[in-house]
């Protein structure tokens, strides 16, 4: 099927990715978070997507909290850079579609469900998992109690 008008034909996913949860992250990409419950090999991961560029800003966050302040301001500005490198701002690039494709997908607010268990139990975590690696997907986040959690 080539449907010129829907760009269906011409969107192609990385290799062995769902193009239909690579369009989820290219909408994120624009700012849409989505909830969803992915499948993977290692269990159920549900949590809302992200921007690449927010889950780096939270990564950064969450792993220098107890640094001293210096090395935190170090830190801070190789992920600035990683930033800038990988999620250039939408104004410096011409933009008619993805120029590339993403390979990652990243979720806040994100547990682990494993036969019954949700992993953590206090709260969410950022989660980033390759794309090629997603079994399958719907779209939803699952709640404590529905996961296995009272």
């Amino acid at each position: 099927m080539n449907d010129e008008a829907s760009g269906i034909e011409s969107y192609k996913p990385e290799t062995d990715s769902d193009w239909l949860l690579q369009h989820v992250v290219d909408l994120t990409n624009t700012g849409i978070s989505v909830p969803v419950t992915l499948t993977t090999a290692a269990g159920l991961v549900t949590g809302v997507t992200i921007h690449g560029a927010e889950y780096l800003d939270l990564f950064k966050l969450e792993l220098t909290k107890n640094w001293p302040s210096d090395m935190q301001g170090t830190y801070s500005e190789v992920v600035e850079q990683w930033k800038a490198d990988v999620y250039p701002q939408p104004s410096s690039v011409e933009h008619d579609g993805p120029e590339h494709f993403a390979s990652f997908i990243h979720l806040k607010d994100a547990r682990v469900v494993n036969a019954g268990t949700v992993v953590p139990g206090n709260r969410g975590m950022i989660w980033r998992g390759r794309l090629s690696s997603v079994i399958g997907f719907t779209v939803g986040v699952l709640s404590p109690s529905s996961a296995g959690e009272e």
